[in-house]
């Protein structure tokens, strides 16, 4: 699969990558290391079982500002689209908790060096209720990660030279299961923009030092 992915990034292919390992995109093809999979108290977030506990995605609507000049149909960046369907609503919920109803939703914590700062987007943000805490749980905190912490929807873009050739690589982090959003109609349109997001690359990835500009709104 890495070996996929790097071919994939290395031809100017957008990528996108969905699941609770979402983060090895960022590592192993990226270069950004220190990539938590399992940040403490959260954790795989499994622990909040109970029916009266809450997950949710925070979005980040405001960083959403990326319009491609290529201006597909209803492309509006990668999580604003889910945003108006979701009623506006900055927080995406997790179906609640009921025989094993709801996944893992593993978030990551970046660390980032100063030479990667600008590659990287967080766009979306996990965060949990814990309503009735006993001896199981794993943090005394009825709210479970702040607004900027635990990283469950991330975009990466940066700019590599091979052979006096300029490529632009580009991937989008889905650390969740979507089909375990309470929201479906925001979950699909979450994945579909991501994946067009991605497949836009595609007008301007690569040249000889020349690209077809993004410009920002």
């Amino acid at each position: 699969m890495n070996q996929i992915l790097d071919w994939a990034v290395s031809n100017g292919i957008g990528v996108v990558e969905i699941g609770d390992d979402g983060a090895t995109l960022a590592e192993t093809i990226f270069g950004i290391k220190n990539v938590d999979n399992y940040p403490a108290p959260m954790e795989d977030a499994i622990w909040l079982d109970k029916q009266e506990d809450s997950l949710k995605i925070h979005l980040q609507v405001k960083r959403d500002f990326v319009k491609d000049v290529a201006k597909f149909p209803y492309l509006n960046g990668i999580i604003s689209n889910a945003y108006k369907l979701n009623s506006q609503n900055r927080n995406l919920y997790f179906k609640p908790f009921k025989n094993n109803g709801r996944c893992q939703a593993d978030a990551d914590v970046y660390r980032l060096p100063a030479g990667k700062k600008n590659a990287v987007t967080f766009l979306g943000y996990e965060q949990g209720y814990n309503a009735n805490i006993d001896s199981l749980d794993k943090t005394p905190d009825k709210i479970v990660g702040r607004e900027d912490e635990l990283n469950v929807i991330v975009h990466l873009q940066d700019t590599v030279f091979s052979k006096a050739t300029r490529i632009i690589r580009r991937g989008v982090i889905l650390s969740f299961q979507p089909q375990f959003l309470e929201n479906e109609a925001a979950a699909q349109q979450l994945v579909y923009d991501a994946v067009i997001y991605s497949s836009l690359l595609s007008f301007y990835r690569h040249g000889p030092g020349k690209s077809k500009k993004v410009v920002n709104k």
